[in-house]
C-alpha cells in the first residue's frame, strides 16, 4: 500500500491524486469520502503512482523528500553545500554553505524556494541579456515559473520562462 502523505478535503466531486516534486502523495477528495475509500482509489493506482514517484526521484534525486536538517546538502549552480542551523534572525544566508535560522526551520522549503527564485532571476537574466545583445535578439521579460518539468520556455509576444530549478544544476 502506498503511504499517503496528505489528504485535503474539498467541496470537489471527484478525487485527485497528486505526486510533489518532492515525492509526496497528495489526495484531494470531498469532504463525504471516507478514508478506506481514498486508500482503495490509491491502491487502484500504485503502478501509475510508484512510476511517477520513479520518474520525480530520477529527476532530481538531490531534492527529493528535504528534511531542511543540520548537515543535510543542496544543490546550488551544480555544486553541493551544506545546511547549518544557527540561531540568527535573518532566515537563509549563503556563504559558500547554507545557513538557516532555527526561528525559520518549520518555513524551510518556502524560504529556501523564495531562495532559490531569486537567484535564478539573477544569474539568467545575466545570461538572457548577454546572449541577447551578442545575438541582436530581443525579449520582453523574464519569468521565473515552478514548472517541474519544463525548464524553460518563450512565449510569442518575447517573454522567456525558466524554472527555478535550474539554479540547482
Amino acid at each position: 500500500m502506498e503511504e499517503i502523505d496528505e489528504i485535503i478535503r474539498t467541496k470537489r466531486t471527484g478525487i485527485a491524486i497528486q505526486i510533489t516534486d518532492d515525492a509526496t502523495l497528495i489526495v484531494r477528495a470531498p469532504f463525504g469520502i471516507d478514508t478506506l475509500t481514498i486508500e482503495n482509489i490509491v491502491l487502484k493506482h500504485k503502478k501509475w503512482i510508484e512510476k511517477k514517484k520513479k520518474e520525480i526521484l530520477s529527476r532530481n534525486p538531490k531534492f527529493s523528500r528535504k528534511k531542511f536538517v543540520d548537515g543535510e546538502d543542496f544543490l546550488y549552480l551544480g555544486e553541493s553545500y551544506r545546511l547549518t542551523l544557527v540561531d540568527d534572525k535573518t532566515p537563509l544566508k549563503f556563504e559558500n554553505r547554507f545557513y538557516l535560522s532555527k526561528e525559520y526551520q518549520i518555513l524551510a522549503k518556502e524560504i529556501f524556494i523564495k531562495w532559490y527564485k531569486e537567484k535564478a532571476h539573477e544569474k539568467i537574466s545575466e545570461r538572457v541579456q548577454w546572449y541577447a545583445s551578442k545575438k541582436g535578439l530581443k525579449y520582453s521579460r523574464i519569468n521565473i515559473t515552478n514548472a517541474q518539468k519544463r525548464w524553460g520556455s518563450c512565449s510569442p509576444n518575447g517573454n522567456l520562462n525558466f524554472s527555478w530549478r535550474l539554479i540547482m544544476a
